[in-house]
């Protein structure tokens, strides 16, 4: 639920933190606070990985609407037609909080 959370650890300690966010490409950002004993690991959750699907899905059903726009034409079969066409409603009601 939080989306700064503070690590006041030892040096290896924020190492291995900083290893494994990177590692696993954990959407945060990460930045070590050098005042005090022990520094300070500065964890932020941020929506990188999430807009970033948002983004690609709002690009795929760009596609599908320009592959459905060639359905006057001969040779695209009538089921494809009909799965862009479900593929475009069902993106047309959803919408990224």
């Amino acid at each position: 639920m939080e989306q700064v959370h503070r690590f006041r650890v030892r040096q290896d300690r924020r190492q291995h933190l900083h290893g494994q966010i990177e590692k696993h490409r954990l959407d945060m950002t990460h930045v070590t606070e050098r005042k005090g004993s022990p520094q300070t690991l500065v964890c932020t959750k941020d929506r990188r990985s999430y807009q970033w699907r948002c983004e690609q899905y709002r690009q795929d059903i760009a596609a599908l609407t320009a592959l459905a726009e060639l359905g006057g034409r001969p040779g695209i079969p009538t089921a494809s037609l009909q799965s862009i066409a479900t593929a475009r409603e069902r993106a047309a009601a959803w919408s990224p909080a």
